[in-house]
């Protein structure tokens, strides 16, 4: 992988990485407020916080590969197909800079190898 790209790639890491921890934060801070209100503003203060819990797994899980990817570009496998051991292509880590698979054996992980 050349340089440039490589660079480009681990700056846009970065700035997600940022983004989801900023995130994080706040949501976490949202969730850890006090419920003030009558019982039938309870359920919707319960089904708030349960959906905040939600995108905010989602958002940790990303961060995970995220700063799996940074570790990778550290280590010098990044942009490695961690099956195969073939190169992921430019155009699949532009669309998708975490990825781990090319998209070979993606389909095949997936079960879409026809």
């Amino acid at each position: 992988m050349d340089k440039e790209l490589l660079a480009q790639l681990k700056e846009r890491l970065i700035m997600t990485k940022k983004t989801l921890e900023k995130r994080i934060k706040e949501r976490n801070e949202k969730v850890k407020g006090k419920f003030k209100g009558d019982v039938g503003d309870s359920s919707l203060y319960i089904y708030n916080r349960e959906t905040l819990y939600s995108i905010t797994e989602r958002e940790r899980e990303e961060l995970r590969d995220v700063n799996d990817a940074l570790y990778r570009i550290k280590n010098n496998t990044y942009g490695i197909c961690e099956r195969c051991g073939a190169e992921i292509s430019r155009e699949r880590l532009l669309l998708k800079p975490t990825a781990r698979f090319c998209a070979k054996c993606r389909r095949e992980i997936d079960g879409d190898s026809k």
